[in-house]
């Protein structure tokens, strides 16, 4: 019985990302309100998936880099991207006042109708653009875990990193086939219960080993702490996909609770994962959570994990950027790429020629730049202090606060100045660690 309810929860769940991924990159308009609707439970389950995904991975290194005082700032961050993922949710209604209540109506059902209804014009090329480049950052760092798999298994092999590399990129080339989002949700659940496998198994070695915790840890490091908050944003990372989740609830109106729900479940796992994991190995932590475990048999397993976690997960985003630019209103996109917007099943041969041949130009580039900086945790950093900040904490105030009409609280303010100062002050530092880091070649 416990096996046929399981199998019931795991189609549910394939299903619904499959409705969340087919959706996410129409044009505003093109979306129909989705009947079948998904339980308080089966929502929460999928936001939990968005929060726990390689981001949370770069936890132990955020600590070790930024001191302890990172563990209770994980808290403060997941308390605002909370508050910031109902803003976003907020912000597709419509308030009308009559003389008894407040009724509020839904006019937007995507996150790239807020961009369009804000910016007019070019609004939904600059939330596009932002999405874009977040989902090609993350295409790299799941190309590190296949890559730092591949070379465990063959650095004998391998004369250089860039020949291991270059071979992690050729076999990620049958995922330019994957067109097929039942396919892409299967490989999507996988991963995430593989990621999920990790954290047990570093969670259960750290909790085994408790009599060698180290507590003579660092406290607090500027520099180190403006890159760890930077990672941490991109983990807490889900606020596109927010709006589609929302709409497939069956009691929207329990969103807000349900998302309460989920990111407090997201950042207590985090931080325990975190916190066991430093006092384990202490703070100097490797950016590839693999590196750190000395135990060659479940170093191989662990490994192993991961580069499964990279090679299942890399069809999804590279799928999303080419649906982004499929249904992208620039007019030179649409002549590079004049694919029609319809599902893979439909395609002819010429759209499905040129759909292969444009992902496996993007497994190329992503390579490339992979070969140019194959380093994860600082990469991930990067990544965060840009496209982490602007959707988990700009896009959602000014969004509500443009589109609800509403004056500038404190607390709106408050967000927007501390994600500009992170966003600046963290891009600045990983890049400058990013660039010592190659200078070294320490990776």
């Amino acid at each position: 019985m416990e096996g046929k309810e399981l199998d019931i929860d795991s189609k549910q769940f394939v299903d619904q990302s499959e409705r969340l991924l087919d959706e996410n990159c129409s044009k505003t308009g093109d979306v129909q309100l989705d009947l079948s609707k998904t339980s308080n439970i089966q929502t929460a389950w999928n936001i939990l998936n968005l929060t726990q995904g390689i981001g949370a991975l770069g936890i132990p290194y955020a600590i070790s880099i930024g001191g302890l005082v990172t563990i209770p700032y994980c808290l403060l961050i997941g308390y605002i991207t909370n508050y910031t993922s109902m803003l976003i949710v907020d912000t597709l209604y419509e308030d009308n006042m009559d003389e008894l209540r407040v009724n509020r109506k839904k006019v937007r059902l995507e996150f790239g109708a807020l961009g369009g209804d804000t910016w007019q014009k070019y609004g939904s090329v600059i939330t596009s653009t932002i999405q874009i480049i977040h989902l090609f950052g993350a295409s790299i760092l799941y190309l590190i875990l296949l890559h730092t798999f591949i070379d465990l298994l063959y650095r004998d092999y391998f004369q250089s990193q860039t020949l291991c590399i270059l071979v992690s990129g050729v076999l990620l080339t049958p995922t330019a086939v994957v067109n097929n989002m039942k396919q892409l949700s299967w490989l999507n659940l996988t991963s995430v219960c593989l990621v999920d496998t990790v954290f047990i198994i570093f969670i259960v070695i750290s909790v085994m080993n408790y009599k060698m915790w180290s507590f003579d840890l660092l406290i607090f490091d500027f520099q180190g702490f403006s890159i760890a908050n930077c990672i941490i944003l991109f983990s807490f990372v889900a606020h596109p996909y927010l709006p589609k989740i929302e709409n497939s609830m069956k009691h929207q109106e329990n969103y807000n609770l349900v998302s309460t729900l989920s990111f407090t479940t997201a950042t207590v796992i985090k931080i325990l994962f975190g916190t066991v994991v430093i006092l384990h190995y202490g703070d100097d932590i490797k950016q590839t959570i693999s590196h750190n475990v000395e135990d060659p048999t479940i170093k191989l397993c662990v490994t192993c994990l991961l580069g499964l976690v990279g090679y299942f997960s890399f069809a999804m985003p590279s799928t999303i950027i080419l649906k982004i630019l499929i249904n992208s209103e620039i007019n030179i996109i649409k002549k590079l790429f004049p694919l029609s917007s319809s599902k893979a099943g439909n395609m002819n041969w010429e759209e499905k020629f040129l759909n292969v041949t444009l992902r496996l130009t993007l497994i190329a580039l992503i390579t490339c730049i992979t070969i140019i900086v194959p380093v994860f945790s600082v990469l991930m950093a990067v990544i965060g202090s840009v496209t982490a900040v602007l959707l988990t904490l700009i896009l959602p105030v000014y969004f509500n606060k443009v589109l609800k009409e509403k004056r500038w609280t404190f607390r709106f303010v408050a967000i927007i100045i501390f994600g500009v100062l992170s966003g600046a002050i963290g891009l600045t530092n990983s890049l400058w660690k990013l660039i010592r880091i190659m200078e070294v070649d320490k990776y």
